[in-house]
């Protein structure tokens, strides 16, 4: 009704508000109780690497929880995985894995690519973190105590419906008719911290010119037996263009056992990332003691920047014209298949019609895909769940929460990907109401104290002109047969 309120007519306008108000809240709860009443029904399908998901160990740095059990009527029975819930009302999941020796764990995350509903995650029956339903990777510290050595560890998932905006993003429409559905259907993975490693690369280009000047940073660990006042340990890092040029390197002093490096390049803007040259750079380094090398390894980096205004979008400081389509999340249409195999196959068919870009409405992809459209060149235009929502719910602090949250998270994971372009943070929005433009004012200033990635908003179409106060940039949802 919003879309057709006269500005002329303000009485009638704030009636029409609060009934469309009382009326979305009665169609909430009364969709939660209609799911409630039908049956759960399980939808199983595969994702192409299967090692993933039936090996105990993919490397020496990674455990993969085996023998996932559902409770059903106050009974575990196994189940594989992947697999997605239609119609649970509430969903709960256990697996189990072993350690020889605590004793070595560094330090440990639970690494999750994003999960269908909202959840509690619990290790060993303590509380680890709860997960509103935005199927964003997320990363959980996991300390030591938490863990069992002469017994198998168990780790609990329970699943449930967000019925308020407490538990997470509220589901009001479903896309072709597609129902709610919840479960897991993307990697979980334990991460054992390795005693060396290299990880958090982030980058600033200070300047965009012919040649430019990149800020860049990355945390080192290493091992603390290795720290000596009287002969301390040293990193050796180079980076190295795509085809191995050589741009930068210097040798380093390792003062403490985790650190934080921080140093500033010249490299040319043809080295960058772009959709017409997906290419990566190298970052090389080499720990050494005494004239001795305990340890080499090589990450792939990329480098490349991305702008936005009302009118123009621009990549390494060029302007770019984007091609881009809408490609829907619908795990129903790939069960029993597999997976990544045709997510792959319908991506490479979208670049090779000569698009661009490709948009992931109202979710976030899974690192896997991600890693495809970095290879293949498409700029990711991604989103919140945050979609039709009507003024009462932007007045919940709550919900300014949890997007603080999922920007965070979005903004640490996708700086290793240079084909996440955009951040969407709401589909069909009434950007005209004052609350409504508090919080994408709110939003707008944390998301840019987090990232440089455009933010943008799909409001509901009036005749205001928002600017970029709200957002970057705004896109218009025009629903037509093709």
């Amino acid at each position: 009704l919003s879309r057709y309120y006269d500005s002329n007519k303000i009485n009638c306008k704030t009636v029409l508000i609060h009934k469309t108000k009382i009326l979305l809240l009665f169609i909430f709860v009364f969709a939660f109780q209609l799911i409630e009443a039908k049956d759960a029904q399980f939808h199983f399908f595969d994702r192409t690497s299967k090692e993933q998901i039936t090996s105990t160990i993919s490397n020496k740095n990674t455990i993969i929880p085996q023998n996932w059990q559902v409770l059903k009527n106050g009974t575990w029975e196994e189940i594989s995985i992947p697999f997605l819930c239609i119609d649970c009302s509430n969903l709960e999941l256990k697996s189990t894995f072993d350690f020889d020796s605590i004793s070595a764990v560094k330090q440990m995350y639970l690494k999750f690519q994003g999960i269908g509903g909202s959840a509690e995650i619990y290790l060993n029956k303590k509380l680890l973190q709860f997960l509103p339903n935005a199927q964003i990777p997320v990363k959980i510290n996991i300390s030591s105590e938490l863990l069992w050595v002469e017994q198998t560890n168990e780790l609990i998932i329970k699943f449930k419906v967000p019925e308020t905006i407490n538990d997470g993003y509220p589901v009001f429409t479903q896309l072709y008719t597609e129902p709610y559905y919840m479960g897991l259907f993307k990697p979980v993975q334990l991460y054992l911290v390795p005693d060396y490693c290299l990880d958090n690369f982030n980058y600033l280009v200070n300047e965009i010119d012919e040649i430019c000047e990149v800020g860049y940073r990355f945390n080192l660990h290493i091992p603390e037996k290795l720290i000596d006042r009287v002969v301390p340990a040293s990193i050796d890092y180079s980076i190295l263009g795509p085809d191995d040029k050589l741009y930068h390197r210097r040798i380093k002093t390792i003062r403490s056992a985790s650190s934080s490096i921080d140093d500033i390049l010249k490299i040319p803007k043809s080295e960058f990332w772009n959709p017409d040259r997906p290419v990566h750079s190298s970052l090389i380094y080499t720990i050494a003691r005494n004239n001795r090398i305990l340890y080499r390894d090589t990450v792939a980096i990329t480098f490349r920047t991305s702008e936005s205004n009302q009118k123009q979008f621009f990549l390494n400081g060029e302007e770019i014209i984007i091609k881009g389509i809408n490609y829907y999340q619908n795990y129903l249409n790939f069960e029993s298949k597999q997976f990544l195999n045709i997510v792959k196959k319908d991506l490479r068919i979208i670049k090779n019609l000569g698009f661009n870009a490709v948009r992931f409405p109202n979710y976030f992809p899974d690192e896997e895909i991600v890693s495809i459209t970095d290879s293949l060149g498409l700029l990711l235009f991604t989103e919140l769940p945050i979609k039709r929502y009507p003024v009462l719910l932007f007045q919940s602090d709550n919900l300014l929460e949890n997007t603080k949250i999922s920007l965070k998270q979005i903004s640490s994971y996708s700086q290793n990907h240079p084909s996440v372009y955009a951040i969407g943070i709401g589909q069909e929005i009434p950007l005209y109401h004052g609350s409504v433009q508090k919080f994408y004012l709110i939003i707008n200033g944390y998301m840019k104290s987090l990232s440089p990635l455009p933010m943008y908003v799909s409001p509901i179409p009036s005749l205001m002109s928002y600017k970029e106060r709200f957002a970057d940039f705004y896109m218009l949802d025009v629903y037509r047969p093709l």
